[in-house]
């Protein structure tokens, strides 16, 4: 396992969500000059990463963990949705492609959440001119760690941080990020 430096760290708490930011130091070397942004999508817990070059030529990335309160209103979980886009990848210019991770088919819960959800974040990233690709967790698993049973935790860990308080859907979102990078379009 690696343990990845965290660089920052802080908490944002907004009415309907809560956020951890961490700005990590990444894992593995950029074989690109352009950014890419990773999704994991949750219908409590949502994972977005962003993985870029820095302007003093090192490899980095920010990782959102993200606490949704539920809603069963569709129509405000998609606008949260949306919110959480605005406030994470809006600010950050010219991503060549962001992947999301699509549905795990073997699991049944809350499956039509996700897809909303997914649809409304790729709806979203779409908006600010990105392009968009949902790909299955086993796909991701594979091209990243070189097996579909490695989940993204199980690889990385920030430093610092105990195991039962990791950010894993920001994990796996790098994981998606990295996928992008390796196998985008």
């Amino acid at each position: 396992m690696i343990e990845i430096q965290i660089l920052n760290k802080k908490t944002t708490e907004y009415q309907d969500w809560k956020v951890d930011e961490y700005k990590i130091h990444a894992p593995r070397p950029l074989t690109s000059f352009y950014k890419y942004a990773g999704v994991d999508s949750g219908s409590v817990n949502l994972g977005i990463s962003l993985l870029y070059s820095d302007s003093d030529g090192e490899d980095k990335a920010i990782l959102w963990q993200i606490k949704l309160v539920r809603d069963d209103n569709p129509i405000n979980r998609m606008l949260l949705a949306r919110q959480i886009i605005q406030f994470t990848l809006n600010f950050h210019a010219k991503i060549k492609l962001a992947t999301i991770e699509n549905a795990a088919y073997a699991k049944g819960f809350r499956q039509v959440e996700l897809a909303e959800q997914r649809a409304s974040i790729a709806l979203s990233l779409i908006n600010i001119s990105c392009k968009v690709q949902m790909i299955a967790p086993m796909t991701i698993r594979k091209e990243v760690f070189g097996s579909g049973k490695i989940k993204a935790h199980e690889a990385w860990q920030l430093a610092g941080i105990p195991k039962n308080k990791q950010p894993n859907d920001a994990l796996a979102a790098l994981s998606c990020a990295y996928y992008g990078m390796m196998k985008g379009e």
